[in-house]
């Protein structure tokens, strides 16, 4: 009830048509759009941060190459791979994406989920930044185990 009240003061404001000024007060953001919105900050800042430091510490040099570069290796199937190297992944349809995305994933251990923000946001942040991780290839490895927990949920 409350979110579709929300939802209707938003299109109300878009659209210009809002009379009453204690309706502007009101919060315009769905439960779903805030977890989406506090997500997607949160993973940002985790990619630039903690999730370096992670690949930093488990990389390791390339002995067969002169040039410098960095290998990962997979901790379910023990693939190692140039630690910059993409490839095109395959949509659920079989047909490649639009985009080329690095072949390895950098996983938690402990399933991330945020439910409820009140109850779940810091547990969700302290899992994200400060959880236990590990280097899983994109395809199969990685890619099992995300079918595998969405099929618990």
């Amino acid at each position: 009830m409350i979110n579709k009240k929300i939802g209707l003061c938003r299109r109300e404001i878009l659209k210009g048509t809002v009379k009453d000024p204690e309706e502007m007060g009101k919060l315009f953001m769905t439960d779903g759009d805030l977890k989406a919105g506090l997500r997607s900050a949160l993973r940002k800042m985790w990619t630039s941060s903690t999730r370096r430091i992670f690949i930093e510490k488990v990389r390791f040099p390339d002995t067969s190459s002169s040039r410098g570069k960095w290998l990962v290796k997979c901790d379910e199937c023990g693939d190692v791979m140039p630690l910059s190297a993409k490839r095109y992944g395959l949509k659920k349809d079989g047909t490649p994406n639009k985009r080329e995305k690095l072949v390895y994933e950098v996983d938690h251990l402990e399933s991330l989920t945020l439910i409820d923000i009140d109850k779940d946001l810091a547990k969700y942040v302290q899992e994200l930044f400060f959880g236990e991780m590990r280097i899983l290839c994109r395809y199969p490895c990685h890619a099992e185990r995300t079918k595998k927990q969405k099929a618990k949920k």
